[in-house]
């Protein structure tokens, strides 16, 4: 007995990689620009989460790449705004070394490599960043090695938003759609057409600095609690519903904290350049939610999820097996597989 424990003890030694021993660790690309469109910032961060998507989203492919959530993680390293082509930023290489405190547990270096351009180069701006996948667990550590030289991000200009706007129909009652926005990236979206829907997910950085920059543009204390809409009147006016709006914003600079609302979206008289950005910034977050998480069908369908490759079934209790359309649901459902959602 004494003699096989032995023997299992040196064996669990053998397999384990040498205390503080450096290994690659293989990596996926899944996007990269030099020459196009990315990232308005310098950037490096990791992703470990679904909710953490919402950095990436504008650049994946569609349908969004599968990421098994709990043994992958991604990392983005971006140079954010380039006066000109030429530029490019890649990971060269992932390692990991054992951390000899905890069993199991490992550091992550993520090694980036850029370039600047070295003759002739097309004269537009670029935005190259890249997008790697590799396996790790999400209590891991990973630290970026090179590249460049991340700013600390400004301080945003509120502490959150939200703006309902209301669509009255023909028949049937009005539509609501209400987003709110926090300053740490964390949106609510809920859509009422007398059943009401909730959506969550996270602004961008790059949403939450224009947001920022809207916010001060506006400065809603200086705006009347009625903004004016030419040609319609006021909110509430008989036979011009319109699609009245509510917008209220809380921030520590008092110029710009507030709530004013109006007749129609889109009219805000002599105050359109002032809030035109700001309503029209939240529509988009919105509007990005809403395409990368459209809402489930009804009725519910319950059943046991099986992903089988690139494909996800449900098995309902009475035997029937469902595809699941379109791949923007299917993705969303592959992180339930093997549970009863």
């Amino acid at each position: 007995m004494t003699k096989t424990l032995t023997l299992i003890g040196v064996g669990l030694a053998l397999a384990l990689p040498a205390l503080g021993q450096t290994e690659n660790v293989p990596f996926t690309v899944l996007a990269q620009t030099t020459s196009g469109s990315g990232p308005d910032a310098a950037q490096q961060v990791v992703i470990r989460t679904p909710a953490g998507m919402s950095v990436v989203d504008p650049w994946l492919s569609s349908p969004a790449p599968y990421v098994d959530w709990g043994r992958e993680v991604l990392a983005l390293a971006s140079l954010g705004t380039k006066p000109t082509g030429g530029y490019a930023v890649e990971v060269a290489a992932v390692t990991r070394t054992p951390l000899g405190t905890t069993p199991n547990a490992f550091r992550y270096e993520v090694q980036v490599r850029e370039s600047a351009p070295s003759g002739p180069a097309i004269q537009i701006q670029t935005q190259p960043f890249q997008v790697v996948k590799f396996r790790a667990r999400p209590s891991d550590a990973v630290v970026f090695v090179g590249g460049p030289t991340v700013p600390p991000p400004a301080p945003l200009s509120f502490e959150a938003m939200e703006l309902s706007v209301t669509a009255h129909m023909l028949s049937g009652p009005p539509s609501t759609r209400t987003i709110s926005i926090q300053r740490d990236g964390a949106v609510q979206a809920v859509l009422n057409s007398g059943v009401p829907l909730t959506i969550d997910g996270r602004a961008t950085p790059q949403e939450l600095r224009a947001l920022s920059r809207a916010v001060e543009t506006a400065r809603l204390r200086t705006i009347p609690a009625v903004t004016p809409t030419a040609g319609l009147g006021q909110p509430g006016l008989p036979g011009f519903p319109g699609s009245p709006w509510t917008l209220k914003v809380q921030s520590a600079t008092p110029d710009y904290a507030g709530s004013t609302q109006g007749a129609e979206v889109g009219l805000y008289a002599q105050y359109q350049a002032r809030l035109e950005p700001l309503i029209e910034g939240m529509q988009q977050v919105l509007d990005r939610l809403l395409n990368s998480n459209p809402p489930l069908p009804s009725p519910t369908i319950s059943g046991e999820i099986d992903v089988q490759g690139s494909r996800v079934i449900l098995r309902r209790p009475s035997g029937e097996q469902l595809a699941i359309e379109p791949p923007a649901i299917a993705a969303r459902m592959r992180r339930f597989d093997g549970r009863y959602a």
